[in-house]
């Protein structure tokens, strides 16, 4: 059991790095497909690796950039690639994304992802459920807040569980 967590807090970071940049690329991409109101339609952010094969992509049916800065998404679907195929998905009809939120204890910048919707997050191996979340990226943190369900396909060795 210590190793599947260890596994998917490892994969937990790789996404803080992702949702950094989504950040990043909605405020690009919206400056090229973005509407009067400050908001866009069915859009697809990539990330390549150097030598060019897919290592994530996220992708949304709306977003609009608010006021205060954050950027909410609606219909929010992403995948993490390994080896040119999909290696976990995670689903929610909404979410902010904030790449501005000020650290109270190290003053510095913490970017975070929250939403009070579901969340599904899935592969071959698990399926993760619940409703409402509080992503604080730099922290490496994801916290689903109620309703969680894991589930975990095929079995433990003893070695994986102590």
């Amino acid at each position: 059991m210590q190793t599947f967590l260890n596994e998917f807090l490892k994969r937990i970071k790789g996404w803080a790095f992702i949702l950094f940049f989504c950040c990043l690329g909605l405020k690009i991409a919206a400056q090229q497909n973005i509407s009067a109101t400050g908001e866009w339609a069915k859009f697809t952010i990539p990330e390549r690796n150097r030598d060019g094969s897919l290592k994530w992509q996220f992708t949304g049916a709306r977003a609009k950039n608010r006021p205060d800065g954050k950027v909410e998404v609606e219909s929010v679907f992403a995948n993490t690639y390994e080896k040119g195929q999909v290696d976990w998905t995670l689903t929610t009809p909404h979410c902010i994304l904030d790449s501005k939120k000020v650290n109270e204890k190290t003053k510095g910048t913490d970017r975070e992802i929250v939403s009070d919707s579901d969340v599904h997050i899935f592969n071959k191996k698990f399926d993760i459920t619940g409703t409402g979340f509080h992503w604080l990226v730099d922290q490496t943190r994801f916290i689903i807040r109620k309703q969680v369900q894991v589930t975990i396909s095929g079995g433990f060795s003893k070695n994986q569980i102590l």
